[in-house]
């Protein structure tokens, strides 16, 4: 079969981490040319390779999987970079590693580089506090590498200190005011503060430089109802619907706004689309309950319950 007659696969952006149709050229949220992919992965992998020359075969080996990490390159200088924030993961208690899964010492930052690289390992073990630390060195280092002050903004989120990494983000679009991740870690920062006004602002400017990015959508959703404004969430769900129809939650959130604005036949069709893409949910049995109440085919459930 020709490749024309078949699905085309998705590519995840080096500069952000969207998936993006292979086809593309430029990728549709960052605008990065995505041909600069395999040669940004390429420089990145060689530079790490050479950073743990000096560490030995058992310590390279043992590090195998950070050469996969994707770049990020904001500056001319290639920085490691955190996973995208895009997919909004709930903000959870930091986790201290076991003390077998410290970082090697040969891994101490002595450049912005290998704070960045160092720091990125020990998030993704769940080390929050050293990865912490070593962003912090890092940006000391290279305090006007707006990457770097993102990454080091999303830790503090994790940390559970979304104030102060506030002032991160806004650092990092000072920089590079065209970058849709940095606008978008921010509005997370401010929703996770209920700071409503801050977060819809971010999230619009994430907006405007994504317009069809569903997640940056349904944030906008989620804070649109949070701050109280009940038909602008929902016509923001149902625009979050139109990009990704296959997307469970985001039916359940518009049936939950739509029957808090006293639209219960519009909330028990949202949550019908829910359980037909979920029925496996963990929220299935009370969202057929709830149905069940506002159709009046079942007995109440307790007061102020939701789905």
């Amino acid at each position: 079969m020709a490749r024309s007659q078949v699905a085309l696969d998705a590519v995840t952006c080096a500069f952000c981490g969207a998936k993006v149709r292979e086809d593309r050229v430029r990728c549709l949220r960052c605008g990065k040319p995505l041909v600069a992919a395999a040669t940004a992965a390429a420089q990145y992998s060689a530079r790490l390779m050479k950073l743990l020359a000096g560490a030995g075969v058992l310590a390279a080996v043992a590090l195998a999987g950070v050469v996969a990490l994707r770049p990020s390159p904001q500056t001319a200088r290639l920085m490691p970079s955190l996973t995208s924030a895009a997919e909004a993961a709930p903000v959870r208690p930091p986790v201290e590693p076991r003390a077998s899964e410290a970082a090697p010492a040969f891994l101490r930052p002595t450049s912005a580089f290998e704070g960045a690289l160092a720091g990125q390992g020990a998030y993704q073990r769940g080390d929050v506090s050293g990865a912490l630390e070593h962003y912090r060195q890092a940006v000391q280092l290279e305090p006007n590498n707006p990457e770097l002050l993102n990454n080091l903004g999303q830790v503090l989120v994790r940390a559970g200190r979304a104030r102060e990494a506030t002032d991160y983000f806004d650092r990092a679009i000072g920089l590079a005011p065209g970058v849709w991740a940095y606008h978008f870690n921010r509005g997370r920062a401010f929703a996770v503060l209920e700071q409503w006004g801050q977060a819809l602002a971010s999230y619009r400017e994430a907006q405007q430089l994504f317009p069809d990015d569903y997640v940056t959508q349904f944030n906008l959703a989620q804070a649109l109802r949070g701050s109280g404004d009940l038909p602008a969430a929902i016509q923001a769900y149902e625009r979050a619907i139109q990009l990704a129809p296959g997307q469970a939650d985001f039916h359940l959130s518009h049936g939950l706004a739509l029957e808090a604005a006293s639209r219960p036949a519009e909330a028990v069709a949202a949550y019908r689309r829910f359980l037909d893409l979920a029925s496996d949910s963990p929220e299935a049995d009370r969202v057929k309950g709830r149905i069940a109440e506002l159709t009046g085919t079942g007995p109440p459930s307790a007061p102020g319950a939701q789905p």
